[in-house]
């Protein structure tokens, strides 16, 4: 129903009896013409919407015919929205205005506005489809003074519809003339409402295909997947991501059959095999890219129609970067594995050699398993314990450990309980038959056995073992004592691969056990020897004193000197002086061995020192027919020494160049300056020494011939420990069939 409003503001159904002009003969043809021309608008607004591609153009240019047909001073339409508050906001969308009009209402601050805020509540009757016209003072007061505002005398408002809903309003003003709008004219207007309904529906239809496409468009575009539509594998459509995956213009891509983009025949036969069975499962292929790089793609597809045939939509995921990834950590898992390996073994071949270095420390065994058993914790046990089998048969706890210091006294109180283990007898019998014991998972039941002591039974609890390696220590195939290793709180486990490494521990701990009880036996035998060169030095030397006395008086009273009896006392001298020797080699060997060896060191002429080295030596030289020389550089003067103890290396030295150099030989000493040191040489031409027993040379009774009696391997051993004594070094070079060349070095005499 359409409202007319007389000037009262009263609902009537048309207009005022004393209205003249609405009662003018000429007005039905008037009107008549209006309705008409509106409706010949209204059919050139709907043919030019089914073909508009220029709606903002196209929907002013109807609003002008329909204003223009409608003798109205402008058109226009509103936009109807709710604000956040769900009130009734206008939004000026387009206008039409006659040339005669100077300005638009949008330029009135009605761009947008409020309908309540204007006083337009009423309005909302237009949502049931009424429509809203008549002249402005016929209008209620909030209406009308609104449209006196803006200079409209007479308005028409009919209800835009789109898809049911109330979209909006379409308006006519006249601006020169109270004028009263006929029935016809209004229903002309709101059919001109309805074809802009639809070309609005149609438009906003088209706005969201197009969006719809556009966005679509992007998203296939922009997707890393790849898109491709197929017939038999040749492309009909596909988006911008295949063609960039593969190396390919768009064009190149687009009438191409896709099995010829990846060459690969397995990959060829297996796209044909899914295509056959319309399958759509996921799976992989590998090819090339146009430029020949390797690419492995993901596939998976499906029917659909397309352009009235069946096709195949296929999805295709470049995972060349994925599987090279996967590759790379794979590598990395197994590099990661060996480095980890590596470190392993690196710090069990660390702790071993760790364990070796606390194990050589001392002969001691009872200590240095004390502190093997902290060596352990915690990188291989949270605690560890050390027992060895005692004279009698028990078990001594002789070193324990444990992560946690407070718990290391029940640890000790458990060595008390013998009898008590987490091991049954038959660990037990495997463990004292040399073999090694592993328990990776200690049950609670075998931590509380039913015939447990209960205080037994609180320590174990308080040491909560959940993993046990229990390792023989053995000494010459016979069980000595065993190291125990338990993961408690720490959440680990022991496994076979741990075995090795302490078995090898506990080796090497043996073998420290065998190295003591050899030292201490060695000990024995050394205190024995000491003992018996004390007894030989006090018993012999005073009866070797009064024999070498009386032979010497002996040859004071024998007239004739090459008589038996002159021959013999020389003889008896000779082997006193000899036997006296002896002793006091061995007497300087227990010396140097004990650290006891003293000497009285002064400034020393080296000249002199040599000098008379040469007449004391040179006889002996002459006698095995052998030529002695000596030789100084001039830039040797003094040195800082015992000249007793140097003479006495000078002795040894030559003596033994002597005794192995042939007759017609050579020996020569010479004297140089090293530095802050003089050195002497002593060389030979003798046999050399082999180069297997140059370690040896210096040892305390070596020989290289075991029968040889011409000494009995002290003179080198003395050398080195006097030259040692004096801060020097002593050193031999020999080459087999070219002689020998000792050295050894003095400090020179302080400035």
């Amino acid at each position: 129903m359409l409202l007319l409003f007389n000037p009262c503001g009263e609902v009537d159904g048309g207009a005022p009896d004393n209205d003249l002009s609405y009662r003018h003969p000429t007005r039905p043809i008037l009107m008549k013409h209006r309705h008409d021309a509106i409706l010949k608008a209204v059919y050139e607004a709907a043919f030019t919407f089914l073909r508009s591609t220029r709606w903002e153009e196209d929907i002013r240019v109807v609003l002008g015919q329909l204003g223009q047909a409608a003798d109205a001073s402008r058109a226009f339409l509103f936009e109807l929205t709710e604000d956040a508050n769900g009130l009734r906001r206008a939004k000026w969308r387009y206008e039409w205005y006659a040339p005669a009009i100077t300005h638009s209402l949008s330029d009135l601050s009605l761009a947008t506005f409020g309908i309540a805020e204007f006083g337009l509540e009423r309005w909302g009757i237009m949502a049931t489809g009424q429509a809203i016209h008549g002249p402005a003072h016929s209008l209620p007061d909030n209406e009308r003074h609104f449209f006196e505002r803006v200079g409209v005398r007479s308005a028409a408002f009919v209800p835009v519809f789109v898809e049911d809903e109330w979209w909006g309003v379409l308006g006519f003003t006249d601006d020169d003339d109270d004028r009263v709008w006929e029935q016809a004219e209004v229903d002309a207007l709101s059919a001109a409402a309805a074809t802009l309904g639809g070309a609005i529906f149609r438009h906003r239809t088209e706005d969201r295909l197009q969006e719809s496409e556009e966005r679509f468009r992007q998203l296939s575009d922009a997707a890393a997947e790849g898109v491709v539509i197929h017939d038999r594998g040749v492309v009909l459509a596909a988006n911008q991501s295949l063609a960039r995956m593969f190396g390919y213009e768009m064009d190149e891509m687009i009438g191409r059959n896709f099995l010829d983009v990846l060459p690969n025949a397995e990959s060829r036969e297996d796209i044909i095999r899914h295509m056959r069975t319309d399958s759509y499962e996921r799976y992989e292929v590998s090819g090339h890219r146009k430029d020949g790089t390797p690419i492995i793609v993901e596939l998976t597809g499906r029917s659909m129609m397309f352009g009235g045939r069946r096709v195949r939509v296929g999805t295709i995921n470049d995972i060349t970067k994925r599987k090279q990834g996967e590759e790379a950590s794979r590598n990395l898992i197994v590099e990661q594995a060996r480095r980890a390996a590596a470190e392993s073994a690196e710090h069990r071949a660390s702790f071993l050699a760790e364990a070796s270095r606390v194990l050589g420390t001392s002969f001691d065994y009872q200590t240095t398993l004390s502190t093997l058993a902290r060596l352990a914790v915690p990188d291989f046990a949270d605690y560890c314990t050390v027992d060895m089998i005692g004279e009698g048969g028990q078990l001594d706890r002789i070193g324990s450990a444990h992560v946690d210091p407070s718990k290391e006294e029940p640890l000790r109180q458990l060595a008390r309980f013998r009898e008590q283990s987490i091991m049954d007898e038959q660990h037990v019998a495997q463990l004292l038959a040399g073999e090694s014991v592993l328990l990776a998972e200690i049950t609670d039941g075998m931590l509380t056995p039913a015939d447990a002591d209960a205080e037994v039974a609180d320590i174990v609890a308080q040491l909560e073992p959940r993993s046990m390696i229990a390792v023989p220590l053995s000494v010459g195939g016979k069980v000595v004592g065993a190291l125990v290793l338990c993961w408690s709180t720490s959440d680990r486990h022991y496994s076979p691969d741990d075995l090795p490494l302490i078995e090898e521990l506990a080796r090497r701990a043996s073998l420290a056990v065998d190295n003591a009880r050899l030292y201490h036996e060695a000990t024995l035998a050394t205190r024995a020897r000491d003992e018996m060169l004390s007894v030989v030095a006090h018993d012999l030397r005073n009866p070797l004193n009064t024999i070498s006395m009386g032979a010497s008086s002996m040859l004071e009273d024998i007239r004739d000197s090459e008589s038996t009896a002159a021959r013999t006392a020389r003889i008896v001298k000779r082997a006193a002086e000899r036997m006296n020797r002896l002793i006091q080699d061995l007497l300087d060997i227990r010396r140097t061995e004990s650290g006891t060896l003293s000497i009285d060191a002064k400034n020393e002429s080296v000249a002199a020192l040599l000098g008379e080295a040469m007449e004391m030596l040179k006889p002996l030289a002459t006698t095995a027919s052998i030529d002695l020389t000596s030789e100084i550089t001039v830039d040797v003067s003094t040195i800082y020494a015992d000249s007793a103890r140097i003479l006495q290396v000078l002795s040894n030295l030559v003596g033994n160049a002597i005794k192995f150099t042939p007759r017609g030989g050579s020996i020569a000493v010479r004297v140089d300056a090293l530095g802050d040191e003089v050195r002497f040489v002593v060389r030979d031409t003798g046999p050399g020494i082999p180069p297997d027993q140059l370690p040896h040379i210096f040892g305390t009774f070596w020989q290289a011939n075991r029968k040889d009696r011409r000494g009995i391997g002290l003179g080198l051993a003395i050398a080195k420990g006097i030259v040692e004594v004096h801060g020097g070094r002593i050193w031999v070079e020999s080459t087999l069939g070219a002689g020998s060349d000792f050295y050894f070095t003095v400090p020179t005499a302080p400035s």
